[in-house]
């Protein structure tokens, strides 16, 4: 039981999902700041937007997002088969998505050789994603398709065949 919730938490599909979370959300913030400090003329500060909203909008756009998207629109791993398992799954994915944003972030930092300033880094991340990079690759072998090409035709060419015309012959001259 628990190698499976750690298999569908590691998931590429739940990462994604994460990923997908925090990408609605980074929009959905820039919006709302705009029009807070443009149009409303409150301070962006405020504490129901900073301490309620934005603390709870990951989980909330986690569990839209699994009612919206179904089980044939997503890959959902192969454990998640109920629609309750896909609002629990949406909701995780939304508690987990700033995490899962932090790791990824710092494993391609390391990956491509970035050094971010220090007041810029993020030890948590770092050293965690710096644990999964050492973590040994492992393949999983699919099984193998053979697809045979149809049998070929070759056409053969032959001596290309010249056909020459034949001038009608000038008789009206010869008569003269």
């Amino acid at each position: 039981m628990e190698s499976e919730f750690l298999s569908v938490l590691l998931s590429w599909q739940f990462i994604a999902f994460s990923l997908s979370v925090v990408a609605i959300v980074f929009i959905l913030k820039t919006i709302v700041d705009f029009l807070l400090i443009n149009v409303i003329l409150l301070r962006k500060d405020t504490k129901v937007w900073s301490e309620l909203i934005l603390p709870l909008l990951p989980s909330f756009i986690g569990i839209i997002l699994a009612i919206i998207i179904k089980k044939n629109s997503f890959p959902y791993p192969k454990e998640i088969t109920t629609f309750d398992a896909r609002i629990i799954f949406g909701l995780v994915s939304g508690l987990l998505s700033g995490v899962i944003f932090r790791i990824v972030k710092a494993m391609l930092f390391q990956k491509a050789g970035i050094t971010l300033p220090a007041d810029l880094q993020d030890p948590f991340a770092d050293n965690i994603a710096q644990k999964i990079n050492q973590l040994p690759v492992v393949v999983q072998s699919q099984p193998q398709v053979i697809v045979q090409a149809p049998p070929q035709v070759i056409v053969q060419q032959s001596e290309p065949v010249v056909i020459q015309e034949q001038l009608p012959s000038d008789n009206s001259q010869s008569a003269n």
